[in-house]
């Protein structure tokens, strides 16, 4: 019992003490956005306390409102995700009857569920019919006689009901056919976005990401939802044009702000480019939201040692091992990082940590050895570069040879 005790009070130790280096990184933050994070991260009560201060700040709006309805219902508070589903309803016609079919369904109420789902049918928010037939929520009413009476109407036009086997045959892996299906609805009407849509992400899977290209930007050209720019940024992105991947994940942040992991994204993009301040500012963005991500803050000391700015990078590695000692990486990030300071002492230790954990990378050896031979250890380093070279390490084989002449 002691012993979990002592675990449980090291582990809110090290997430206090990164909250409050975190304080650094952190601006006035918008508290939907934060909600999002917290909603991502399974915190449901964060996510209610951040919601509710949104609402008593910038005023109630229908998405707040049903991303509260959104945790009631997650958190087993059906009544409380009705209301505020009624809520939405009320500010926007129609906004929340999904969540009202949802969450009288879940209790076992057929007939209001039914009702509230006919309602969204006939809605400019009707959801794709595989989306709600797939929807666990609705299990317990799909043998009611209310359930069945409401599907053998017809609420797909033709159109969707093409939509739906594209995405169908798609998922099946069955692409040819897909995309013949899709020419075949294009053959009938040019400017059907979504079908464009469609061949770009099934052309993407098939590994044509020129043709994929092409096809996302023929959707946007007659819509631009997130989604497709999202879509051709990712296939950029696959031919390496990271300048053009860029721009389009940044459309895609600009239209669906709460897509926050695009921030990390963008960091990783921007560091492959070399545009180091742009990569260094959208890591701090997405930090903003998720400070206590051990893997962001290693992302941030990647970008500060890559643009040689080692006094930050180690400011980031001291963050990312406050979180998480269980990764090699993190370590031998650190360890580097004291390397090329010319604190050798500190980057043994930590590279011997990171062999604790990935005893056999021949890449932590050779940087091990490194360091030894700066300590006047050559025996040691010799034995080091001697495992680096056995684990494949060139370079160490190479160093290996130069100290035997």
């Amino acid at each position: 019992m002691r012993g979990k005790l002592q675990t449980m009070l090291k582990k809110w130790t090290a997430i206090l003490l990164i909250l409050n280096l975190a304080g650094a990184y952190l601006g006035a933050q918008d508290p939907y956005l934060s909600g999002i994070a917290r909603l991502e991260e399974g915190d449901l009560q964060g996510a209610r306390v951040l919601f509710t201060t949104a609402i008593e700040t910038k005023g109630a709006n229908p998405e707040l409102l049903l991303k509260l309805a959104e945790i009631h219902y997650l958190s087993g508070a059906y009544q409380l995700a009705i209301e505020s589903a009624k809520e939405a309803n009320r500010m926007e016609s129609g906004k929340g009857n999904y969540m009202l079919a949802r969450s009288f369904a879940i209790t076992g109420q057929a007939a209001p569920a039914v009702q509230y789902l006919e309602k969204h049918l006939k809605s400019g928010f009707k959801r794709p019919r595989h989306e709600i037939l797939l929807d666990s929520a609705f299990a317990s009413i799909e043998e009611t006689t209310d359930w069945k009476a409401l599907w053998r109407q017809t609420w797909y036009s033709e159109v969707e009901n093409l939509e739906f086997e594209v995405a169908y045959l798609r998922r099946s892996g069955d692409y040819v056919a897909a995309l013949e299906k899709i020419e075949e609805g294009l053959s009938e009407n040019q400017r059907r976005d979504e079908l464009y849509a469609e061949k770009g992400h099934i052309l993407f899977l098939m590994g044509n990401h020129q043709d994929a290209i092409r096809a996302y930007s023929q959707a946007i050209q007659i819509s631009g939802p997130a989604a497709y720019y999202q879509g051709r940024a990712e296939a950029y992105i696959q031919q390496e044009k990271y300048t053009e991947g860029i721009k389009d994940l940044e459309r895609t942040l600009r239209l669906q702000p709460e897509k926050l992991n695009l921030y990390k994204r963008l960091g990783l993009l921007n560091q492959s480019a070399g545009n180091y301040p742009e990569a260094t500012e959208n890591i701090l963005q997405y930090l903003e939201y998720f400070p206590a991500s051990a893997e962001a803050h290693f992302i941030c000391g990647e970008i500060y040692f890559d643009d040689r700015n080692y006094l930050k990078a180690l400011g980031c590695f001291n963050r990312c091992l406050a979180l998480d000692t269980g990764e090699a990486m993190y370590f031998e990030a650190r360890g580097k990082t004291y390397l090329n300071t010319d604190t050798y002492a500190y980057a043994l230790n930590d590279f011997t940590m990171a062999l604790d954990l990935d005893p056999f990378n021949p890449r932590i050896w050779y940087m091990k050895g490194l360091c030894r031979l700066k300590l006047q250890n050559k025996d040691g380093a010799r034995s080091d570069l001697e495992k680096a070279a056995r684990y494949g390490s060139v370079k160490a084989r190479q160093l290996l040879e130069e100290m035997m002449d």
